[in-house]
């Protein structure tokens, strides 16, 4: 996918289907669509997801209502300008502004203006759709509703334009990992580790998971890369020693157990792990 006509790029317009608004009964639109010219029809087929969050609360059902016709507007001049956007063409000033939005978007997240918060990344991200920031914080607030696949869209489509940022890297495999796909979030560990060789997360990550999958020599690989930067840590030495057991490799699992009983002496795993051996 080119980096300059990814059909496969997050596209604003796409907040009006993931905001689960409850419709209005009492609103009804009557359109003659044979009428309409298609762009006419695309419009009137957006206005028709226009949904209200409370009848009886209208403040609610006027920010409702503005939000939704911000997001339309936003996404039908987004939709025109497509072919001509390059991630490139950002100027300086633009980015400036597109990092003060930023802080804006922040700020309103810690307020807990989760609303006006998805509204004013949706306005930064109709200047820079490709803005690595303004995304992973629409991200986040798909994570605090655990909505982790939305997430894990969101970060598959960063990667194919900022395909060297182990930041992005990370927090899709994290993402595929709070769904149980392991054998994907696996890979993508991977490639962090090989875009990264220091990058002590993804080895943890990968010991973890590659624990779990049964990989064995995967998980005693990069048990002992974190515990070189870590070697106290008595999750991983745990990990450590169960994955030597499945290997066999009694003299260097015993090695283990021992240093995890000096650091955890009062944890039941051990004996069960040297009853094994």
């Amino acid at each position: 996918c080119a980096r300059r006509g990814c059909t496969r790029g997050y596209r604003v317009n796409q907040e009006i289907e993931k905001m689960e608004w409850e419709e209005n009964e009492d609103q009804s639109i009557s359109l003659n669509t044979n009428e309409q010219s298609p762009q006419e029809k695309k419009s009137w087929e957006k206005s028709k997801t226009v949904k209200y969050l409370d009848k009886t609360d209208s403040e609610t059902v006027l920010s409702s209502r503005q939000i939704t016709i911000e997001t339309q507007k936003i996404s039908e001049e987004k939709q025109s300008a497509e072919d001509a956007s390059n991630i490139d063409e950002i100027t300086p000033i633009i980015r400036a502004e597109i990092g003060e939005i930023a802080k804006l978007v922040r700020t309103k997240i810690a307020r807990w203006e989760i609303s006006d918060a998805r509204s004013k990344i949706i306005e930064g991200l109709a200047i820079d759709k490709w803005n690595k920031e303004l995304n992973c914080l629409l991200a986040s607030l798909y994570e605090r509703d655990n909505d982790y696949r939305k997430a894990e869209f969101i970060y598959k489509d960063l990667i194919l334009v900022h395909e060297t940022d182990p930041e992005i890297f990370m927090k899709l495999g994290f993402s595929l990992s709070i769904q149980g796909k392991f054998e994907i979030a696996y890979e993508i560990y991977k490639k962090l580790l090989d875009l990264s060789e220091s990058h002590i997360e993804a080895a943890e990550m990968l010991a973890n998971i590659a624990h779990e999958l049964g990989k064995h020599d995967s998980a005693v690989e990069h048990a002992k890369m974190f515990l070189r930067k870590h070697p106290r840590n008595a999750d991983m030495l745990t990990i450590l020693s169960a994955s030597l057991i499945h290997l066999e490799r009694k003299i260097e699992a015993l090695e283990a157990l021992e240093k995890l009983k000096l650091l955890d002496p009062y944890n039941p795993r051990i004996r069960e792990m040297k009853e094994k051996l």
